[in-house]
């Protein structure tokens, strides 16, 4: 898993796998998450659940291989959760925001679920600091 994503991110230096319990429960759920808070759009964007594989097993890269490109993070389905960065500093404070936007999305569930930020305000949050 981690030499896919080094074959097709020539930027990341750093990879984190976890099995954090929120973005975990999210994982096996099958619930890709959303940047509903503005953290989660500076730091990951929108986490996709890639399809299930065997853990230990070619399935595994082949599973990510189609998200690597367009994400910072994925969640693997019924399993846990993968953050890459510049830096394994980076890779890790990726992989803290995943886990803190799961429970976050997991806590609003309860309250009647999460509301999206406006698509025009994303973009304003993006140009401020500069990663548009």
């Amino acid at each position: 898993m981690h030499i896919e994503v080094y074959k097709k991110r020539k930027d990341v230096f750093g990879i984190i796998h976890t099995h954090s319990p929120y973005a975990s429960a999210f994982a096996v759920s099958h619930i890709p998450l959303e940047p509903v808070v503005s953290e989660a759009v500076l730091s990951n964007g929108h986490v996709p659940v890639s399809p299930y594989a065997t853990p230990s097993t070619e399935d595994v890269p082949r599973s990510i291989a189609g998200y690597i490109k367009d994400h910072n993070s994925i969640l693997l389905a019924n399993h846990g959760a993968l953050a890459i960065g510049k830096s394994l500093e980076e890779a890790f404070y990726r992989a803290e925001r995943v886990e803190y936007l799961a429970k976050v999305m997991f806590i609003s569930r309860l309250l009647g679920g999460a509301k999206p930020i406006p698509q025009e305000e994303v973009e304003k949050l993006l140009k401020n600091w500069g990663l548009k």
